[in-house]
């Protein structure tokens, strides 16, 4: 991959200088002014349809999560998602999930299927979680359309690992981030 980005006449990337100012512009000496900054390409997706369908596929019907989302007040609601890889041991999400749940805010957790979020689902069911917070949580299993719910006026703020492009879309969205790198990169 190294041979071909030095190979190649240049680089569009996914951020905008304003956010990473120093990195642009040492890029840009690397790259020999031949790296353009396009982002955040989030912004150029303007209906529904195209804010469901970006990224992957979605485990909720954007409808069903619409419609829960319009339900709720403007900037009410708490959107959960710490990415596709996540370091979180069971004990750690139940514990993020009660945290939802005592902070009596309306909220969005997404948990991605692995094998960890197995044993976090069995603990959802079982310890009564979903009934407890029918109404105010929506709790997603898999995939979530992200640029849709985030840029759904109803959400007020943005739990985040700190990825790239999740930062950049929440950034773009204007909406305040708690931030919980979870990495090692990111740490």
């Amino acid at each position: 991959m190294a041979e071909s980005d030095q190979a190649s006449y240049g680089v569009v990337i996914n951020t905008f200088e304003e956010l990473e100012s120093s990195y642009v512009k040492e890029y840009r000496k690397v790259r020999k002014d031949k790296a353009w900054y396009i982002g955040p390409v989030s912004l150029s997706h303007k209906d529904e349809l195209d804010k469901a369908q970006r990224g992957n596929k979605a485990s909720i019907n954007e409808q069903q999560c619409l419609k829960w989302l319009n339900s709720q007040e403007p900037s009410s609601v708490i959107y959960a998602c710490l990415g596709s890889i996540s370091s979180l041991r069971p004990p750690q999400w139940i514990e993020l999930g009660l945290g939802l749940e005592a902070s009596n805010k309306p909220f969005i957790w997404v948990l991605r299927g692995n094998d960890t979020t197995k044993e976090v689902e069995k603990w959802i069911k079982e310890d009564g979680f979903e009934e407890r917070t029918k109404g105010k949580g929506l709790v997603i299993l898999g995939g979530a359309p992200q640029l849709l719910i985030l840029s759904h006026p109803a959400i007020g703020g943005f739990l985040t690992h700190c990825g790239r492009n999740s930062t950049i879309v929440g950034i773009s969205s204007g909406l305040p981030l708690i931030t919980w790198p979870l990495l090692a990169v990111k740490q």
